[in-house]
């Protein structure tokens, strides 16, 4: 099986939608963001309201964070995604740290991800140690809304 990038015809695509109506606001923000969390009914409600709220194109669901690591070091710049959504319980997993391995992919790979944590619960100094890290740009609260997305769309 073969993958085709459409990147570059997404992007032509969003230019004509604009140019044809100036006042049209409701465009993907991200071309791309991955999922990562344990929990599968999690996944299905975020991977929903990603595309229902427009804040990306393309949503890349991954349950196992080995596996993610994996999928992010071989990907080229295109592949990569823009937003990393992560589960807090897969970030502390202490049989796999998953920031840890992920300080230690490539610098094209580091500068191009960003994090939103997601956690179960509102924990202070949780969410204090996730937004210490470089590659934290937000924590969200679960059950996740639409209402979550617009904070990181302006």
């Amino acid at each position: 099986m073969h993958l085709i990038d459409t990147s570059d015809l997404m992007a032509a695509y969003t230019s004509s939608l604009q140019a044809l109506f100036p006042s049209l606001k409701a465009l993907p923000r991200y071309e791309k963001v991955m999922l990562i969390d344990q929990n599968e009914v999690d996944l299905f409600i975020a991977h929903t309201l990603i595309l229902d709220s427009m804040f990306a194109t393309n949503v890349e669901v991954e349950s196992n964070s080995q596996l993610a690591v994996e999928r992010l070091k071989s990907a080229n710049y295109r592949q990569l995604p823009d937003i990393i959504f992560l589960d807090i319980v897969v970030m502390n997993d202490e049989h796999y740290n998953f920031m840890l391995k992920f300080s230690e992919l490539p610098e094209m790979v580091r500068e191009k991800c960003k994090f939103i944590i997601m956690s179960e619960k509102y924990n202070k100094e949780e969410r204090i140690m996730a937004l210490m890290s470089p590659y934290v740009i937000g924590y969200l609260i679960k059950p996740l809304d639409s209402l979550h997305f617009r904070e990181f769309t302006n």
